[in-house]
């Protein structure tokens, strides 16, 4: 579904190729289904107020200070 080449010791050029687009595409079409089921019975007020607040996790997330590869490490 897609070739990986090498740049350099630590990064690759990934590309799709026709099989992978179309199920790239047929993922982004099942999202935007799941998506619109989930948000068709909430208001329009209470869409506002979801966007806000996951929006508000995913910032708190990306501010936090914290290690989540140790776990991990101490599994191993």
């Amino acid at each position: 579904m897609a070739t990986t080449t090498p740049i350099n010791e630590e990064d690759y050029k990934i590309q799709l190729n026709t099989e992978g687009i179309e199920v790239a595409d047929n993922l982004l079409k099942r999202r935007d289904k799941i998506t619109e089921a989930a948000y068709h019975t909430l208001s329009e007020n209470e869409q506002r107020e979801l966007d806000r607040l996951v929006n508000k996790l995913i910032e708190d997330y990306a501010n936090r200070d914290v290690n989540y590869n140790a776990l991990g490490n101490i599994c191993r």
